[in-house]
């Protein structure tokens, strides 16, 4: 069978969890990288030997590269997924997908048109956790589900922000940016919200937008859920970064970045912890499956949309109390 042929746009930090999540895909082959930095493309060349191109337009116009990741700032990755769209290439887009949803509803538009897979990098799904954990709620071992936790903290001290330290190229700061990891993890676990409060400040970091944000959140199943995203403060105490209390139990889930990651059920570890590095492998793998019409894939485009809508809900709420 042929392999389907990638190209990597946009080579940041993230794109090598994309390389090591390519490298142990049988289906793929590398075919070309391209960023418009040329210290960045020219420390790639040494370390991956690929072909490299100095523009997605270049990268784009190889008839041998059937799908691309986009790994872009915030603010480019609606341009960049519409070009890669309209060139006939299935996608692979960070998140957030965009920052508007009109956005992403025209990404929807033109991936359906084009019959073209394209999908979020919510790689926080593919843990074996929270794979787990859904499994648990939806065999009503928890009972019924009252209260969930979403936390991710880190005193994030940079001294170049980049893209990030703009309002308008990061679409906002802490929340839009990490904290979207929380958000769909709430949804994917606990089910759509109908209401948002929230409140955001900035505490420490050079950013235009919050590095600190808390949101309440309540499901359409009753439940109430906290989500709480810092870049101000180390986690010391390596707290639990989802928590889930019912009727009948809880469980929470060590952040996979910690000693004390895994999968605890009413106090009980019954999972082991995962590296960060395979939730990537495993959303590049249901991203090619998808191509390939394996199986549907666990990411898609409407979570991003209810992800960023609640992003959105929770900027307007701070707006109104200020």
């Amino acid at each position: 069978m042929k392999k389907i042929g990638v190209g990597l746009i946009g080579l940041g930090g993230i794109a090598d969890f994309h390389y090591q999540g390519l490298k142990g895909n049988d289906s793929v082959t590398l075919l070309g990288i391209a960023d418009a930095n040329k210290e960045i493309l020219r420390k790639r060349i040494d370390e991956w030997k690929v072909i490299v191109y100095n523009s997605i337009d270049e990268i784009l116009e190889v008839e041998e590269i059937d799908a691309v990741h986009i790994l872009t700032p915030s603010d480019k990755h609606f341009e960049h997924v519409i070009k890669a769209l309209e060139a006939g290439k299935h996608v692979l887009v960070e998140k957030p997908v965009a920052t508007s949803l009109k956005e992403i509803e025209n990404i929807k538009d033109v991936a359906e048109k084009k019959n073209l897979i394209c999908l979020p990098n919510h790689n926080h799904l593919y843990t074996a956790g929270i794979i787990e954990a859904r499994k648990l709620i939806d065999e009503e071992k928890l009972g019924k589900i009252v209260y969930g936790e979403f936390f991710a903290s880190g005193l994030l001290n940079l001294d170049n922000w980049g893209w990030r330290a703009s309002l308008k190229s990061a679409g906002g700061g802490a929340l839009i940016d990490s904290g979207t990891h929380l958000i769909y993890q709430a949804l994917y676990l606990l089910g759509s919200c109908n209401k948002v409060k929230a409140m955001t400040k900035k505490f420490f970091c050079k950013i235009e937008g919050e590095d600190t944000a808390a949101v309440l959140l309540e499901h359409d199943s009753g439940a109430i859920s906290c989500i709480v995203q810092s870049w101000a403060s180390k986690d010391y105490f390596q707290t639990p970064e989802v928590k889930i209390l019912g009727t009948k139990g809880q469980l929470w889930i060590g952040n996979s970045l910690y000693e004390n990651r895994g999968l605890y059920f009413n106090g009980e570890k019954i999972l082991d912890g995962w590296p960060i590095e395979t939730t990537f492998t495993k959303a590049i793998d249901d991203f090619y499956n998808a191509i390939q019409g394996k199986r549907q894939p666990l990411s898609n485009l409407e979570q991003s949309s209810e992800t960023l809508k609640i992003v959105q809900k929770a900027y307007e709420n701070c707006l109104r109390k200020s």
